[in-house]
């Protein structure tokens, strides 16, 4: 959602010839900016689930089992609102780059020389770092020790030296060796506390690890915004921007996160009903929101409206639509998906050797 705000704030920043007047909720440009912590928050997620998740595969096998989940998980979607934008660059004549159709496919630019092409649909650049991360953890898993955590962490941390040591210049080798991954390796950290059942025992700590930063966040934003938000530039190259943005954001995003995890289940209440459907629809929000982005443009292009109600509408349309999207496209596609790798998948998962050894 906080990407969401963070594209909705650009209809007003970047559209100042609709003239909407003033805005309480996007007062300037720097605050719509920083919405785009919302990606960092994501790195630091996926790095707590697949550390979770990683130690119910093992051996070669597994690791094929864990990437094709992550596939059917993620690449279904993914490629079908490319598509939408590959039918919307046709209808408006828009040129079409050979690199940015192959990295729609592979998400990983392996494609590429020293320039990043960006995919169809802007937003897979994240999904290329998703899929390094993915990679390493099948590299442990195929070895057997998808479940040490500490050697995972180790292994990210690695890959990123790798990058200031061989100065690579093709972007592949920039994407497999970014600074960015260390936000993963936060989540993997958040995953060892979780697991040792540190969290509780930490929460004041973290509270107050949460309210400092976001004093200093304010602060920031008040008196250095353009710095703060140049942090968020130039991730793609990696090295000093991607290091400054994983540890100015990640570090941020770790410590919202791991206090969120520390209060445990959120109960059955409307509001937590409500919370975990959007985390639920997400994935779905996450790569349908441009499109309602794109659809408000045009509304405002034809009709002026309240600039702060602008933001309102179109982040709660976001919410909807992807709602929408989750649950008549990317489940039905999930669990078909899921289904034709069931059988194969679950001989090659820890629980079933379990099984097999005990009886």
């Amino acid at each position: 959602m906080l990407v969401v705000y963070h594209h909705a704030g650009f209809l007003l920043v970047l559209a100042p010839e609709l003239n909407l007047g003033p805005s309480y909720l996007v007062p300037y440009s720097a605050v719509a900016e920083i919405g785009a912590i919302g990606v960092d928050l994501f790195f630091v997620i996926s790095g707590f689930v697949m550390a979770l998740s990683a130690r119910r595969f093992i051996g070669p096998p597994g690791a094929g089992v864990f990437l094709v989940q992550r596939f059917v998980r993620i690449a279904p979607l993914f490629y079908l609102a490319c598509l939408v934008m590959l039918a919307e660059a046709f209808r408006a004549r828009l040129p079409l780059d050979r690199e940015s159709v192959l990295n729609s496919l592979t998400f990983i630019p392996v494609f590429d020389d020293g320039t990043y092409s960006w995919p169809l649909h802007y937003l897979g650049w994240t999904l290329g770092f998703e899929w390094v991360f993915y990679l390493l953890v099948a590299i442990l898993i195929a070895v057997g020790r998808g479940g040490r955590h500490g050697l995972l962490l180790a292994l990210v941390l690695a890959v990123t030296i790798l990058g200031p040591l061989f100065q690579p210049q093709l972007m592949v080798g920039r994407v497999f060796t970014n600074p960015i991954l260390w936000e993963f390796g936060l989540g993997i950290i958040a995953c060892i506390l979780y697991e040792k059942c540190l969290l509780d025992r930490l929460r004041r700590l973290l509270a107050a690890a949460a309210a400092l930063l976001l004093v200093a966040g304010i602060v920031a934003l008040w008196f250095w915004p353009q710095e703060l938000v140049a942090v968020g530039n130039d991730t793609m190259l990696g090295e000093g921007a991607a290091a400054a943005r994983a540890l100015v954001w990640g570090v941020p995003a770790f410590v919202f996160f791991t206090l969120v995890v520390s209060r445990g289940d959120i109960g059955d209440r409307p509001f937590a009903r409500l919370l975990k459907l959007l985390g639920d629809a997400s994935y779905s929000i996450y790569l349908s929101h441009l499109f309602v982005v794109m659809a408000m443009r045009e509304v405002l292009n034809r009709l002026p409206f309240n600039p702060d109600l602008v933001i309102v509408v179109t982040v709660a349309l976001s919410a909807l639509v992807g709602i929408r999207v989750y649950r008549w496209v990317e489940k039905p596609m999930l669990n078909a998906g899921q289904r034709s790798i069931r059988r194969w998948s679950k001989r090659h998962m820890l629980g079933d050797y379990q099984k097999a050894g005990s009886s």
